[in-house]
């Protein structure tokens, strides 16, 4: 898997605005708390997760940095045209797919994982990109980036997100910042490297710039399901990675 992990190049947007990128998050253990907490533990979650959901309504004006092409980064602003579903348990984010709106995406949905975490729910998701047809009005949602992301999403054994293969490939290994991302792979089930080739959100680093409450104690506090114990434990292995390889941009590697 081939991944520039530092937004080089100039700033050329996808040739049709049909590419887009795709989040589809999911809730573990949701239905299980129907047995625990009865209808009215569920609703009150389910509220809870909807609220934060429609915090990321229409997304709207950015005003962000973008590459030079010479290593430096220049001001740009325009429309970042975040948009979401969400089905029972499983919420969709999207947006528009070129170098402009590609990493704010991935900044919203480390900030995302954060908030449900925050919330007391755990929440797992699958990243794709390409061809797709989502239109809210319809409730129509249709391409072969959204089957991706769903099946990622299910490949892995912990709380966080994984790109999917699509990104493996040109154009879209390309234009990651390397504040949001890390190169993880213990978390993947079964081994499928096939669907998980490796990349993943670094949600612990925006948790520890924006928070004051430590990941470990958060995600121990969580961790009272037996069903799901090994997820934790691999979040926790994950979030301890993120924080000793803070910089590992800067260092050109990461120490596992």
């Amino acid at each position: 898997m081939r991944i520039n992990l530092i937004i080089v190049g100039c700033n050329q947007p996808m040739a049709s605005s049909d590419h887009k990128v795709v989040g589809l998050f999911d809730l573990l253990g949701f239905s299980n708390r129907v047995t625990r907490e009865g209808l009215p533990g569920l609703l009150a979650a389910y509220n809870k997760l909807l609220a934060l959901v429609r915090r990321r309504e229409g997304g709207g004006m950015l005003n962000c940095r973008i590459p030079a092409g010479d290593g430096a980064f220049a001001a740009a602003y325009g429309i970042f045209d975040l948009e979401h579903a969400y089905f029972s348990d499983t919420i969709v984010l999207w947006c528009t797919y070129n170098t402009f709106c590609f990493p704010p995406f991935c900044d919203v949905c480390n900030e995302f994982i954060c908030e449900v975490l925050e919330s007391g729910l755990p929440i797992r998701a699958g990243i794709a990109v390409g061809e797709l047809h989502m239109d809210k009005a319809t409730g129509t949602y249709l391409g072969k980036a959204l089957v991706e992301a769903a099946v990622v999403e299910k490949a892995q054994e912990w709380i966080g997100a994984s790109f999917g293969p699509s990104f493996a490939v040109a154009p879209y290994n390309s234009f990651f910042m390397a504040s949001s991302v890390l190169v993880y792979r213990d978390h993947v089930k079964d081994r499928r490297f096939d669907l998980v080739p490796g990349l993943v959100l670094d949600w612990p680093r925006t948790w520890r710039g924006t928070r004051r409450a430590s990941i470990q104690c958060h995600l121990s506090a969580m961790n009272t399901d037996p069903k799901f114990a090994s997820y934790y434990q691999n979040t926790m292995k994950f979030a301890d990675l993120s924080e000793s390889n803070s910089g590992w941009q800067a260092a050109g590697s990461i120490h596992t």
